[in-house]
């Protein structure tokens, strides 16, 4: 009495050998797991790190590249059609460690073409040339000023009691609403012309 059949003992043990490889076998795959995330997660924070401490890539001559417009003076915003870049542009030469000379517009007679490696991004080529437009032009600088060039004026109206023109730009497709104030600036002969086609359109009231 008070003692176990032998066979009750192997069974036990056996039971308690298969869960201890189960729980190293499971502690195994916690492990590798853990490691794996913390692999990952290193890849990306050096990522992150790269992409916002200027670990950027290295650009050829030739190569061409769309230039921040963040870094081009404007004191005339047309917000609506404004892109986060000009160009593309191409490289010219390298210059120092982290900056490149760029193939600029002649139009920009008051802007430096160098410019350093944040402010680059490289022009993806489309995979098919079926896929190819030529990107809007990028504005004239005129005294560190852009200066868009307006096609026509496509209709008027009175917002809010402000005058405004529907405005069709040249190489852009989408046409927007500006205040007169800033299109008198740039285009009173085609201010002109679209009211001579249309003379009954809404315009500033002339107070005598």
């Amino acid at each position: 009495m008070g003692q176990h059949p032998s066979g009750f003992m192997g069974i036990g043990m056996i039971l308690s050998n298969l869960l201890a490889e189960e729980f190293a076998k499971h502690v195994k795959g916690v492990h590798e797991l853990a490691q794996a995330n913390l692999t990952q997660a290193n890849e990306d924070m050096k990522r992150f790190y790269d992409c916002h401490t200027g670990k950027l890539v290295a650009y050829e001559v030739g190569q061409k590249v769309f230039l921040d417009r963040r870094n081009i003076k404007t004191t005339q915003p047309m917000k609506k059609i404004d892109n986060k870049w000009f160009g593309p542009f191409e490289v010219v030469e390298k210059v120092g460690a982290s900056a490149y000379k760029l193939r600029i517009l002649k139009t920009w007679k008051h802007v430096h073409p160098v410019f350093n490696e944040v402010l680059l991004k490289p022009a993806v080529q489309p995979s098919f040339k079926s896929q190819m437009q030529p990107p809007p032009p990028s504005p004239v600088i005129v005294d560190e000023c852009e200066e868009y060039e307006v096609e026509e004026i496509l209709d008027s109206q009175l917002h809010r009691g402000k005058l405004q023109f529907l405005v069709k730009w040249v190489g852009y497709e989408e046409a927007t609403w500006q205040p007169d104030s800033d299109v008198n600036t740039i285009a009173q002969e085609v201010i002109q012309e679209f009211y001579q086609k249309h003379p009954g359109a809404p315009q500033k009231l002339m107070i005598p």
